[in-house]
This record gives C-alpha cells, sequence and structure tokens, in this order.
C-alpha cells in the first residue's frame, strides 16, 4: 500500500501547494480590505476569484490524474488494481476541499466564527451518513465507498460554505 499512498499523497502535496500559494497571495489582501472597508463586497471579489483560480487548476490536475493513474497503477503498482475506481474517485475531491478549505479561511478572516459552530459538527456528520447511505445502497468495495464519500461529502461541505458566505453578504451591515 505504501506505493498507493505514495502516489496519491504526491497528488495531494501538488494540490496542496497550488492551493496554499494562490491563498497565501490573495488572503493578506482581502484581509486588508476588509479591515480598511468593513465592506464584505469589497471582499467578495478576490474571494470569487481566487475560488475560481483554485478550482480550475486542481480540476485540471484531477482530470489528468483521472487517465494518468490508471495506467500508473495498472502498470507500475500492479499489486492496487482494485483501486484503481477509487483512485479516480478520489482524485475529484480535491478541488472541492480546497476550496472548501478556502472559503473556511475566508470566514475566519471575517470573523464570523459563530458559523463554525453549525459547520464543523455538520461535516463530521456528514461524512458518517453519508458513508452509511453509500455503504448500504452500493456494494462495492470499501475503497470505493470511502471515496464516493468523500466526494460527495466534500460537494456537500461546499454547498454549506456558499450558504454561510450567503447569510454573511445578507448580514453585511453586522460587520
Amino acid at each position: 500500500s505504501l506505493g498507493l499512498f505514495s502516489t496519491v499523497s504526491s497528488i495531494n502535496a501538488l494540490s496542496s501547494n497550488i492551493a496554499e500559494t494562490i491563498n497565501t497571495y490573495t488572503f493578506p489582501k482581502m484581509s486588508f480590505l476588509f479591515g480598511k472597508y468593513k465592506i464584505f463586497s469589497e471582499v467578495i471579489k478576490p474571494l470569487k476569484k481566487t475560488i475560481f483560480l483554485i478550482f480550475t487548476l486542481l480540476f485540471l490536475i484531477s482530470f489528468f490524474s483521472y487517465f494518468l493513474l490508471p495506467y500508473m497503477i495498472i502498470n507500475f503498482l500492479p499489486n492496487f488494481t482494485e483501486s484503481v475506481d477509487a483512485v479516480k474517485t478520489i482524485v475529484f475531491a480535491g478541488p472541492f476541499f480546497y476550496i472548501n478549505l478556502t472559503m473556511h479561511k475566508f470566514i475566519i478572516s471575517i470573523r464570523k466564527y459563530d458559523y463554525f459552530k453549525f459547520l464543523v459538527p455538520a461535516k463530521y456528520l456528514l461524512y458518517v451518513t453519508i458513508y452509511i447511505l453509500i455503504s448500504y445502497f452500493n456494494e462495492t468495495q470499501f475503497l470505493s465507498q470511502v471515496a464516493n464519500t468523500v466526494l460527495v461529502s466534500e460537494i456537500f461541505n461546499t454547498v454549506f460554505y456558499l450558504f454561510f458566505i450567503r447569510i454573511a453578504m445578507k448580514n453585511e451591515n453586522n460587520f
């Protein structure tokens, strides 16, 4: 399993480095704008650009990984051919995970800590619930169940974060 873990870990490290580099560049600017104007619309524009850039770059990596990783696993890690479907699914969770991380940092930067009282428990409850549903309705191998759970959960988490950012936009006068 070390060979498979190393491959997936390398892709995750690449994705993480891209997202963190973009966030390191944009978040000080967003924090400055928020501190200066206290106007949400001044901060949401760079957030949208950041999310779009991160998602686009990481989706391209996921797209190429979707086609490249099965070839690499079959030819270089033949003991792990059963994991090909799981790997092809899990690579698409990465873009969602990293834009969720970006939105999480954004909520921190606008000091809306109360949102985490719902977001953090909901995130973990969501993982457990989706895993139970997927394993109940889909009797595929364990790795595929976990991969599907991660992908679906990260998509739902994206919706949660967007919902709370929308609430923050509506309550802009409360900054």
